[in-house]
């Protein structure tokens, strides 16, 4: 009994010496400047385990060094999360109120107006820029009539108007004449653009959208050289339409329906007819006159070109007007491919017989081009990435 109650002692006196060294160890630690420090553990002759700055000379071969560093601190805890105020939620704002009927005419009255204002100033401005242009003078004949003939071959003679010169060539002939420009005295025009457009829907079956586009050329008005002459509605020298002309009338009409993936556009186009001649008062020789008046036509009447008979051709002078369709198809096939398909001069109309242009060959290249290609098919892809 007495034996197993050393064991039991012993055992409990090694725990508390274990624990009382481990404490020392700790507050040695915590007490001694940052850094590393040593301690020694050893276990003596009775089993008994000691710790200390320094072992005994006679536990110093079989102490055991234990190094701390002080300088490892745990990690504090985290703190805990500040809660924030929440913020107040957005008060939605009340929708606009829709404008009444009367502000809405009268916005659109101004918009109207502003539009008007915009177009009356830039009227004024191609008027200004019109009175300040320059315009050939009319006709070579007015600087070689009235010279003398026969002149020396090679030579070069003033011609009958200030400026101009007249070169002839080894045989005698013309071989060129420079003739200087001259102001334009003045250009007034008047007219107007019209602009229509209107879009509807029609129930199960898409939306159709119109539009016209009208341009009506009431006077074309120049004066040159104290003489007038109005060009509105005639074919017109070339340096004035370029071989094209000046119609009263063109306008374009256009309907377009959109149904699902598909677009069909449909375009009515039309030419007003024109004099076959330079300007209206081709009629009066005393007028700039550069038409062909025939001994046989009472009263005079001009037209720049006359049948075998002396009959005005084509008949009254007057090339006809000109009308013609265009249709386009356009399909959607997904965001990415879109096919289509267009017939220009649908019913393969004819362009007007047209002897007096400069442009094409008895047909007026600048306005009736669809007639003189006829019938025209063009299929196409794009693709966007």
């Amino acid at each position: 009994m007495s034996s197993k109650k050393r064991r039991t002692g012993s055992s409990a006196t090694l725990r508390t010496a274990g624990k009382i060294a481990g404490a020392l160890v700790l507050a040695a630690a915590f007490a001694a400047p940052a850094g590393a420090v040593t301690f020694y553990k050893w276990t003596d002759d009775r089993g008994q385990v000691h710790y200390g700055d320094a072992p005994p000379k006679a536990f110093a071969a079989t102490a055991k060094r234990i190094d701390v560093d002080t300088t490892s601190q745990p990690a504090p805890p985290p703190r805990p999360p500040v809660a924030q105020p929440a913020l107040p939620a957005a008060v939605p704002e009340p929708p606009a109120a829709a404008p009444d009927l009367l502000t809405q005419r009268r916005l659109t009255r101004a918009r109207l107006q502003k539009n008007l204002d915009d177009a009356r100033a830039r009227l004024d401005l191609a008027r200004k820029a019109l009175a300040e242009a320059v315009s050939p003078q009319d006709g070579e004949m007015q600087v070689v009539q009235g010279q003398p003939l026969p002149l020396p071959p090679g030579s070069t003679v003033p011609g009958q108007v200030p400026g101009s010169t007249i070169t002839y060539d080894e045989f005698g002939e013309v071989a060129f004449i420079v003739q200087p420009y001259i102001n334009a005295n003045s250009t007034q025009t008047s007219g107007f653009d019209v602009d229509l457009r209107h879009g509807f829907p029609v129930g199960k079956a898409g939306t159709v959208d119109l539009s016209l586009a009208w341009t009506h050329v009431g006077s074309f008005r120049r004066t040159v050289n104290g003489s007038t002459v109005e060009y509105a509605g005639t074919q017109g020298p070339y340096v004035l339409g370029s071989a094209g002309g000046t119609p009263k009338n063109r306008f374009t009409f256009d309907t377009t329906w959109q149904y699902h993936s598909l677009t069909t556009h449909l375009r009515l186009n039309y030419v007003g007819s024109m004099l076959a001649r330079d300007h209206v008062e081709d009629y009066d020789p005393n007028v700039l006159g550069d038409g062909v008046i025939p001994p046989s036509v009472n009263p005079p009447f001009a037209c720049a070109i006359y049948g075998p008979s002396g009959v005005p051709f084509p008949p009254g002078c007057r090339v006809p007007a000109f009308t013609w369709f265009d249709l386009s198809l356009a399909r959607k096939m997904d965001e990415h491919l879109t096919l289509n398909l267009s017939v220009e001069n649908l019913f393969n109309r004819i362009a007007p017989f047209d002897p007096y242009t400069y442009g094409g060959f008895n047909a007026n290249a600048t306005l009736h081009q669809s007639g003189i290609v006829g019938r025209f098919f063009r299929l196409g892809a794009r693709y966007r990435f």
